[in-house]
């Protein structure tokens, strides 16, 4: 019953309690891949930290399921926008519209939440240009982009982004870097890559036989036990030596050097 009571709260890959002070990543979300569970928690770990930089009007540029909807209850009016060839269309997507070009006014929004969006934009520039034209004096940007990362939703995949290259497009679209994250270091990548893999393996193996109860079992079970329980435990972990001895960690995972991705606070200046 307790378990119940716990999901109630759902969207996308992301549980919360009922007063959305508690949240988690589900795993066994169909949006996300088994193999992403560890991303999915450096990503939702800065994404409660940048909650505190929110205000006003947020538009959620590649919103699909609007998974931090919860997350973000202290702003005025959440708008999500997504496009048209997107394998996250939903229900949820308020208007469609291409990032390129936004069917906004000059200085509409406090805050815009684009989160591993721009690396599917081959005109990036364009587009980062767009979000600053239509953020308001002083708004903030919360923007994450993947670096060590498989391709994903391809053909619709074009770029990673170095720190110094996503640094150096921010400060020439008019933004400051309030803060900066990398997303894990060395031992989260070979984390992930192995996630990934095992979850290939596994999807191979028993691909043919799913119409057998028994063998889906054996499935759900390895699942659970070589991917979800290696992240699971890594995640605890890593994050309370993050947490407890930083300087530490910085040294041990290289993230300046080998990352999963980039977690960024912009502001807006004149």
């Amino acid at each position: 019953m307790k378990r119940m009571e716990k999901n109630i709260l759902r969207r996308s890959f992301i549980g919360c309690t009922f007063n959305k002070r508690k949240f988690w990543v589900d795993p066994y979300s169909d949006e996300i891949n088994l193999g992403s569970f560890l991303n999915a928690n450096w990503q939702l770990k800065y994404i409660l930290e940048s909650k505190n930089y929110t205000s006003g009007w947020l538009l959620d540029i590649g919103c699909g399921k609007k998974p931090f909807l919860y997350v973000f209850n202290n702003v005025e009016r959440y708008i999500g926008i997504d496009w048209l060839k997107s394998p996250h269309l939903n229900s949820e997507v308020d208007i469609l519209s291409d990032a390129r070009k936004l069917p906004f006014k000059d200085e509409s929004f406090d805050t815009i939440l684009c989160t591993e969006v721009i690396e599917h934009i081959y005109e990036f520039k364009t587009a980062i240009s767009e979000m600053n034209r239509i953020l308001k004096n002083g708004g903030v940007l919360i923007l994450s982009t993947p670096y060590f990362y498989w391709v994903h939703e391809s053909p619709y995949d074009f770029f990673r982004f170095t720190k110094n290259g996503i640094v150096k497009l921010m400060e020439e679209n008019g933004f400051k870097i309030e803060h900066f994250y990398s997303r894990g270091g060395a031992f989260s990548v070979f984390i992930d890559m192995y996630g990934k893999v095992m979850d290939q393996i596994i999807e191979k193996l028993f691909h043919k036989v799913k119409e057998f109860r028994f063998l889906n079992y054996v499935r759900s079970f390895l699942c659970r036990l070589l991917i979800v329980m290696v992240q699971r435990l890594y995640s605890v972990i890593t994050f309370a030596v993050h947490h407890r001895f930083p300087k530490l960690a910085e040294k041990l995972n290289i993230q300046d050097k080998i990352t999963l991705g980039y977690f960024m606070i912009n502001r807006k200046v004149v």
